[in-house]
């Protein structure tokens, strides 16, 4: 008999404050969940994600709307940190933005930089999850598609690719 070691992944990425109350925010390409008193800067970040999403869309070879993620990706923006950051989960399919300006200087503005980031990322898990692989995610979820690409495709990969399409 043999003792096997399991491992798993656990997101720890800090706590809104239970006093928040959120809204949403339909926008062509994603559900903006935000705190009610961020709605001044929200319906800028929605033209901004929809304005690049469909250049970045292009860039990466997708020619038609996909099928398969019929619902809009929801877009969570985490406005009560210092934290300059986000990130794409893909189980359940997400994106969350930590929206603090961050200390570095960046050749664009800090929410397009997102944008474009974010998305390239966005789009390089469905480029994945195609073909021989699609059937499985079927099967298994949307997890199946985080675990073919932790096994095949390097990290620095990806998140290279990412830093490329925002320059």
């Amino acid at each position: 008999c043999s003792l096997s070691t399991v491992v798993g992944q656990y997101y720890d990425n800090g706590q809104d404050p239970s006093s928040i109350r959120w809204r949403s925010l339909e926008t062509q390409y994603y559900r903006i969940i935000y705190p009610d008193y961020y709605e001044h800067k929200v319906q800028k970040i929605g033209l901004i994600t929809d304005s690049l999403y469909p250049l970045v869309k292009s860039e990466m070879g997708f020619t038609s709307n996909r099928k398969k993620h019929k619902r809009k990706l929801p877009l969570i923006l985490h406005t009560q940190s210092s934290y300059a950051n986000a990130f794409l989960a893909w189980a359940p399919r997400r994106m969350e933005w930590y929206t603090g300006t961050p200390q570095n200087i960046y050749a664009q503005p800090w929410f397009e930089q997102l944008a474009i980031h974010e998305a390239r990322h966005e789009l390089q898990m469905q480029r994945m999850d195609q073909d021989f692989i699609s059937v499985w995610t079927s099967i298994f979820g949307e997890h199946f598609i985080g675990l073919v690409s932790g096994i095949f495709v390097p990290q620095w990969f990806l998140e290279g690719d990412a830093v490329w399409a925002e320059t």
